[in-house]
């Protein structure tokens, strides 16, 4: 098997995974992921100088949108590097209709790695942020096929992290006890920590959602958004800011960072009843996040991690961030009659 990105031993990171109690097998795996993104960044720097990041491939994926040829090449710096991992026994892409199972893990664990490689890809063109999202199952002892394992499996999730391409190179992670940011080494191409404990504020005076479809949002979005945006004299008596970046890696690490609550639901009249993101490589991974740093996560009036995937891409509303916001848009009686 060629190993043309290999992947690198990152002492602050790995000191990181072992203080957060992750065993060798998670270990592997988180490095050989965050080797993925350190190289992708470097990518995107490299086409941006040949002026070829924004061109598009010619074919349309499984998502039914056209693919750029830096989706492909980050796309498959992912695969190479986690194929390497003997415990990731399957791989689920954005850009990949089926579970790519991989023939070269003969370990006793069977992991499997949900990434979305290049989110926000729209915004290259214009050198906007983009990112990549990702968490790791546990498939051990599931049952069935290999789509059948990786559906099954998503409750026994053990990490989950973003990669933020922007002015640094950040990676953000949990395995379930708290939120770092790490940010990546110019130099030495390793990450290092910069902050340990990241934690979402449960009150919120900022939201990000598309404003654009508004007509389209399902009602109490709407009343949501109107009470937020009526400002002090409103029935929320407080003024809000509203931010939109395009990208959800970009617009959840703002929340991360400032507090905040992130909107993105289900618009039958747009023609997505049940949104646009996708719930395993997405949804979940940012929903392991937001609740391990102390916000909530939902999609509609349904904790959105006890959503039973029925196929890989299935898509999900989401409603991400400070848990007051969250919880109020989730079911609010007062909402409710305001609607």
């Amino acid at each position: 098997m060629p190993i043309p990105h290999p992947i690198h031993h990152n002492p602050k990171l790995d000191e990181w995974l072992s203080a957060q109690g992750a065993d060798l097998e998670l270990r592997q795996t988180v490095l050989a992921m965050a080797a993925a993104t350190a190289a992708i960044a470097g990518e995107i720097r490299q086409l941006a100088l040949e002026g070829t990041a924004g061109l598009e491939s010619g074919i349309i994926n499984v998502q039914g949108e056209t693919q750029l040829k830096l989706d492909d090449v980050c796309n498959q710096l992912c695969l190479d590097l986690l194929q390497q991992v003997p415990v990731v026994r399957y791989l689920v892409s954005e850009e990949i209709d089926h579970v790519v199972t991989n023939t070269y893990a003969p370990g006793t664990h069977d992991f499997a790695v949900c990434f979305d490689p290049l989110d926000g890809s729209g915004n290259i063109a214009t050198n906007n942020t983009v990112g990549t999202v990702f968490c790791v199952l546990d498939c051990t002892g599931a049952q069935g096929d290999a789509e059948q394992k990786v559906l099954s499996s998503t409750r026994n999730q053990l990490a989950a992290g973003y990669a933020l391409y922007g002015p640094a190179t950040l990676l953000v992670l949990t395995t379930g006890k708290r939120v770092a940011k790490f940010a990546l080494n110019e130099m030495t191409r390793l990450y290092e920590l910069v902050r340990d404990d990241i934690r979402i504020a449960p009150e919120a005076s900022e939201f990000s959602i598309n404003m654009a479809y508004a007509p389209l949002w399902p009602r109490p979005v709407r009343t949501y958004v109107r009470n937020c945006i009526a400002g002090k004299s409103g029935p929320r008596g407080k003024a809000f800011n509203m931010r939109w970046a395009g990208a959800m890696v970009a617009d959840m690490h703002r929340v991360f960072i400032k507090g905040g609550h992130f909107i993105y639901p289900a618009m039958p009249k747009k023609g997505e009843p049940d949104g646009k993101l996708r719930l395993l490589y997405e949804g979940i991974p940012m929903a392991m996040l937001a609740e391990t740093a102390g916000g909530a996560a939902m999609a509609g009036t349904q904790r959105l991690r006890d959503v039973v995937p029925t196929s890989i891409h299935q898509r999900t509303p989401v409603s991400l961030g400070a848990r007051d916001e969250v919880m109020l848009l989730a079911g609010s009686p007062d909402l409710v009659r305001a609607a």
